[in-house]
């Protein structure tokens, strides 16, 4: 059925923002997080990968397809959270997006970024934009966790790998 709706990569490959976007890569995969209070992991000697702040979680509403998510939404949930703990968004220097391959949705997210941070940036100080979606696909029911853990991980190393397959932005 997502091949017949044209939801799904034709060559498999994941464009995500990119402008030869057709769809989505279904993969499989699991992860596991251990969440602990920071004063707790450093008591206990843990390896401490990232610190979460804060979170947040929105639902789109109406949108003309069920494919298609909420500009207005995305945007909004994007200074609510930044609201909450009081950070600007000019100081965001990264966002991993949901960033699915898909020529409706990655559009409107990355305006939808490109409005709430991407207006408060310049050359010198970008807001980089990236989906893990590119390097394994979209897990689905895992995908949440997959982009909390290259988050962790680009916190722990300081590195962000590129997105796979992106030439031309949409």
């Amino acid at each position: 059925s997502f091949s017949n709706f044209g939801g799904l990569s034709a060559d498999g490959r994941c464009k995500a923002f990119d402008a030869s976007a057709d769809g989505f890569v279904k993969a499989e995969g699991a992860g596991m997080i251990l969440l602990k209070p920071l004063k707790k992991a450093i008591e206990d000697q843990d390896r401490i990968y990232a610190c979460v702040h804060n979170t947040r979680a929105n639902q789109d509403g109406r949108t003309p397809v069920i494919a298609a998510p909420s500009l207005e939404s995305q945007e909004s949930l994007i200074f609510q959270t930044l609201k909450e703990k009081g950070i600007t968004p000019d100081r965001v220097q990264y966002v991993e997006a949901h960033g699915t391959g898909t020529s409706i949705g990655d559009p409107i997210e990355a305006l939808a970024i490109g409005r709430s941070i991407g207006r408060h940036k310049n050359k010198k100080n970008p807001c980089l934009i990236g989906s893990v979606k590119t390097n394994i696909g979209h897990l689905e029911t895992a995908s949440g966790v997959a982009g909390i853990i290259k988050n962790a991980l680009i916190c722990h190393h300081g590195i962000i790998p590129q997105n796979l397959h992106f030439n031309t932005p949409n």
